[in-house]
């Protein structure tokens, strides 16, 4: 009979036998190193780059928003400017007005004769005679605007005669002389600066003639 042949198998190595044995370990460290390969040099990068722009966006905001603060508080400078500059003109119109730049005498007239008649009373007569006396003289514009350089603050004393309408003395219940006080107080609490100086009255209450007062007045205006 013929010898049977025998089939031998060549053993694998001690190295493969224990990598077959620890083959999940030999994945795990394979995976680890390809993640740690990608997180360093393709996951590591893109992160810091967003991390830079991020970094970026926020120094142009604040950057607005240091921007946008200015122009906020030039805003409220410029406001504040002219909310200045608007009442030093209403206060300068105001002032023109209790001291104008001129006379304004036939201003003055018109208005004694309106608060005459709102009084009941009637202005009879003026006389605006009387000398200009020079109070003050400015050599500089140093009074921010009130006098220009060179003016002078000058008054005039205005004699006013006014006496009841002799149509309202029947109906009118007030006393004659309360009347003309009233009529004094409106012509001081105008906002043009007066004086009262002297007051006279004349005639007799309830008489034929009817009551007068002469009064003489001081106002004020500027002249160059």
């Amino acid at each position: 009979m013929a010898e049977k042949s025998e089939i031998k198998f060549e053993q694998p190595s001690a190295s493969l036998l224990l990598a077959n044995k620890n083959l999940w370990l030999v994945l795990l460290l394979i995976v680890l190193t390809t993640l740690s390969f990608g997180y360093f040099f393709l996951l590591r990068p893109r992160i810091s780059a967003i991390t830079e722009a991020s970094q970026g966006v926020e120094e142009v905001q604040a950057k607005e928003a240091e921007v946008k603060a200015l122009i906020q508080k030039v805003t409220d400078l410029e406001y504040q400017f002219n909310s200045v500059k608007t009442q030093r003109n209403n206060d300068l119109r105001r002032l023109e007005k209790i001291i104008p730049q001129n006379p304004e005498i036939a201003e003055l007239f018109v208005l004694a004769e309106r608060l005459a008649i709102n009084r009941g009373l009637i202005l009879q007569g003026v006389d605006f005679s009387q000398e200009e006396v020079a109070l003050a003289k400015t050599d500089s514009a140093e009074a921010e605007g009130t006098l220009e350089s060179g003016s002078s603050l000058n008054s005039i004393s205005i004699n006013m005669s006014v006496a009841q309408d002799s149509e309202l003395i029947d109906t009118s219940n007030k006393n004659p002389y309360d009347l003309f006080k009233e009529y004094l107080n409106d012509l001081e609490s105008n906002l043009r600066l007066m004086d009262v100086e002297s007051v006279n009255f004349s005639g007799v209450e309830g008489g034929e003639s009817s009551l007068t007062m002469d009064f003489t007045i001081k106002t004020y205006f500027v002249a160059k």
